[in-house]
């Protein structure tokens, strides 16, 4: 069979850029240091490594969720820590209001602090985080809570009862809004109960006696109040346990993933090495006898 010197030539040039390739291949690997460029390289080990590349995707997601909500829950205890304070101040001066042994102008003292301490409270359930989202309007985060009606003489929730949550496992939320505003009763009575016992403490011309019944409602309200926000901080601290829980394992999983990562891609140095050399040298054969076979014409053999 004669093979015409197109044929030959093309089959050479075929075979030559074959070998370039597996050898621009190699050298590749070798320089990222990984056995896998692509998927035919290794197909089943291709589709493990795809699987743990989503893996840590979703798990990169989840510590991002975790570090905001996190930074997030510490803003609140804050606020709600300073509520529980202040609550139990406002509760141990109304105490001290009703023992009977103040003057007028003491009760009047006392009606001016614990007006301050109502302010100081308000204060604390309108936070807002870093970035001036409100931290307790439910899901109305661009709207301050609480505010004053000095009409009704009354303060009003602005917010939703809406709830947040956030992402933070497969198949696990924890909840990102906190339930501040009902602590202090139906329609804020506490915090207008609070307001209107102030105002007639800081009064010195009425007798305290007469309002008395009104220090004593609002004593309990400030109690019940107290209550219920140690118990919304108490709470609030099980979810930052509960993340703390979810990031350790979550950097676990990473551990492990990055492992089996490196183990999948792992480069056998020695293997690639030899690899680069026969690569190289039969690359470098084809381009010579290539050369070779191009040069020889029958003038040269006469």
């Amino acid at each position: 069979m004669r093979i015409s010197n197109q044929s030959f030539n093309n089959n050479t040039l075929l075979n030559f850029n074959r070998n370039n390739a597996q050898l621009f291949n190699v050298q590749n690997k070798i320089s990222q240091q990984t056995r896998l460029l692509k998927p035919s390289d290794d197909p089943i080990a291709s589709a493990q490594l795809t699987r743990l590349r989503r893996e840590k995707s979703a798990i990169d997601q989840y510590q991002t969720n975790i570090q905001r909500l996190s930074g997030n829950l510490a803003t609140q205890e804050n606020s709600i820590k300073g509520c529980e304070q202040q609550l139990l101040a406002i509760k141990d001066k109304l105490l001290e209001a009703m023992g009977g042994t103040l003057s007028a102008d003491e009760i009047s003292g006392y009606g001016k602090q614990l007006a301050s301490m109502l302010e100081t409270t308000v204060t604390l359930i309108n936070a807002r985080d870093e970035d001036g989202r409100y931290l307790f309007s439910g899901t109305k985060t661009d709207q301050q809570p609480v505010v004053f009606d000095a009409a009704s003489q009354s303060w009003s929730y602005q917010g939703n009862s809406d709830t947040a949550s956030a992402l933070v496992a497969g198949g696990t939320e924890v909840q990102v809004t906190t339930a501040l505003i009902p602590a202090f009763g139906d329609d804020l009575k506490m915090l207008s109960q609070l307001q209107e016992v102030a105002n007639k403490m800081q009064d010195s011309g009425l007798a305290p006696a007469d309002y008395y019944a009104e220090i004593q409602a609002a004593f309990n309200s400030v109690g019940s109040a107290h209550n219920s926000v140690s118990t919304l901080y108490t709470e609030l601290g099980a979810r930052q346990n509960s993340l703390t829980l979810l990031k350790d394992i979550h950097d676990d999983n990473n551990v492990v993933n990055d492992t089996v990562t490196r183990s999948i891609t792992a480069l056998d140095m020695a293997e690639a090495s030899i690899d680069l050399a026969n690569f190289y040298n039969a690359a470098l054969a084809s381009q010579k006898s290539f050369t070779k076979i191009q040069q020889l014409s029958l003038f040269s053999l006469i």
